[in-house]
């Protein structure tokens, strides 16, 4: 890296090293202890030097698209 280029960046919960399906962007269905529990997935993307917060990008695209299907 050199100074004054900006970095792109994903930021996930959950260990890629361990399960690299933790990258997939919604996250994915584990079980653990017996019980279906939602983890991995996208929660921020660094582009440019500017923050995205992945799950409300996804919420206010659901919204553009449910409101594009009404018309």
């Amino acid at each position: 890296m050199r100074a004054g280029f900006a970095a792109d960046l994903i930021v996930v919960n959950g260990n890629p090293l361990e399960n690299l399906k933790v990258l997939y962007p919604s996250g994915i269905e584990e079980i653990r202890n017996g019980k279906q529990v939602h983890s991995g997935g996208v929660e921020w993307t660094i582009k440019d030097g500017i923050p995205y917060h992945a799950p409300s990008l996804m919420a206010r695209v659901k919204e553009i698209v449910a409101q594009a299907r009404k018309k």
